[in-house]
This record gives structure tokens, sequence and C-alpha cells, in this order.
């Protein structure tokens, strides 16, 4: 029973890796010129990024803490 839980364990990190860093393949694979036309420097875009950033490590401490 203890060694199904290994690889079950192994299994749902991939997974979840897999679900985060697809975007960052994508990204990878398209062209340049598509990317500066789709993306632009957004301040408004970069300052939620930072605060969501924020909220995450803060419930994470809350979550650690308790």
């Amino acid at each position: 029973m203890t060694s199904m839980k290994v690889p079950a364990l192994l299994l749902m990190a991939y997974f979840l890796l897999s679900i985060f860093l697809h975007p960052c393949l994508c990204l990878g694979l398209q062209n340049t010129s598509q990317i500066t036309e789709a993306y632009r420097n957004d301040a408004k875009a970069i300052d939620q990024g930072i605060a969501y950033m924020l909220m995450l490590i803060a419930l994470v401490l809350t979550y650690l803490i308790h």
C-alpha cells in the first residue's frame, strides 16, 4: 500500500507542473513578432500580478502558522 503512495504523489506533482508550465512552453513556440504584438508592458497588469503573488504568499504563511 505504501509503495503506491510515492508514484501517485509523483504523478500528481507532474500533472500540476505540466498545467502551470504549459503556457510558458506555448509562448516559447510562437514567433517573436506575434509575441510583441500580443503582449505589451501594462503597468496595471504587472501591479496586479505582484498583488496576486503577495496574497498567495500571505495565504501560504497563514496556513503554515496555523
